[in-house]
């Protein structure tokens, strides 16, 4: 399965692609360009898979939270992939993708966004 990754909450874009159980990934060099760099990113992963756009299985999205125009971006990138490759669209949460990052069992995630703006989400997870 060809799985298109993208994160896009945040100033910096990362692009991901999960092939073969691998994931690889890029990141914009530059903050705040989603709008260029998204296609781009897309484009360079894809060639250095030696995939095209209709090899993709799905795009998975960040969902947020974080910088809205960032995130309006990718999901409007996202969904035009979906639609035109006729392909699924996995929704993540932000904070989701986070706490596997984490050991212990009480979790505290703290999310800026932009100016005095932050996110905070706590998770008690129960194993």
């Amino acid at each position: 399965m060809n799985i298109l990754a993208i994160e896009s909450s945040s100033k910096k874009l990362i692009v991901g692609l999960y092939i073969d159980n691998k994931v690889l990934k890029l990141s914009s060099s530059k903050i705040n360009d989603t709008a260029n760099a998204l296609p781009l990113l897309t484009k360079q992963i894809l060639k250095n898979s030696s995939l095209k756009h209709t090899d993709l299985d799905a795009v998975c999205i960040s969902t947020g939270p974080g910088s809205f125009t960032s995130l309006r971006i990718g999901m409007s990138y996202a969904k035009g992939l979906s639609i035109s490759l006729d392909i699924p669209i996995i929704p993540i949460s932000t904070f989701e993708t986070l706490i596997h990052n984490f050991t212990d069992d009480n979790i505290h995630i703290l999310i800026y966004s932009h100016g005095k703006t932050f996110y905070l989400c706590d998770y008690k997870l129960q194993r």
